[in-house]
């Protein structure tokens, strides 16, 4: 796995892998497990989204009240629409800028680049473990999703959990 650079990338992020896959992991589970309150207490919160400015409502990514309270306006204003998307396009960044800035910081660029290996190709793996990363935390959040889905009667189909997931690991990338 350490011979190439496609590993070697994996093999250096696994930490923080793990921590983002844990986070965002919880924030699904806690906000899928916060719905059904939502659901019972929709006139209070219908009266709470009625009375604030209509910006808001795009900021969270739905368009009217009764959107935002649905399953999968709830779900999506707080996965896709905001905190998941920020923190996985943070993750994104992070795997980018570690790609060059942080070997640099390191001083291990030159060891790298003394490998019989072409420009391109480092850069092509370096993507690739950027993508496979980015892919593993958002299969991690379609698991927990998935689990989640039945318990509280959110009544998600797959197709539509894999299309939101992929949507959010393509805004990342």
């Amino acid at each position: 796995m350490l011979r190439s650079i496609y590993g070697e990338t994996l093999w250096s992020r696994r930490n923080s892998l793990l921590w983002y896959v844990l986070g965002l992991g919880l924030l699904v589970a806690i906000t899928v497990g916060v719905y059904p309150t939502v659901r019972e207490g929709a006139d209070t919160f219908t009266q709470l989204l009625e009375s604030m400015p209509s910006g808001m409502m795009s900021f969270f990514g739905a368009s009217d009240v009764t959107e935002m309270l649905s399953p999968a306006g709830f779900v999506n204003s707080r996965v896709n629409a905001s905190i998941g998307a920020v923190v996985l396009a943070v993750f994104a960044i992070s795997l980018g800028t570690g790609a060059i800035a942080g070997e640099e910081d390191r001083r291990t660029m030159d060891l790298i680049l003394s490998v019989p290996l072409s420009r391109r190709r480092i850069v092509l793996e370096r993507f690739a473990a950027m993508v496979t990363l980015i892919l593993i935390v958002a299969v991690a959040i379609l698991v927990v999703m998935i689990v989640a889905n039945p318990r509280v009667d959110l009544n998600f189909s797959i197709a539509n959990m894999v299309a939101s997931n992929l949507e959010l690991a393509l805004l990342a990338l």
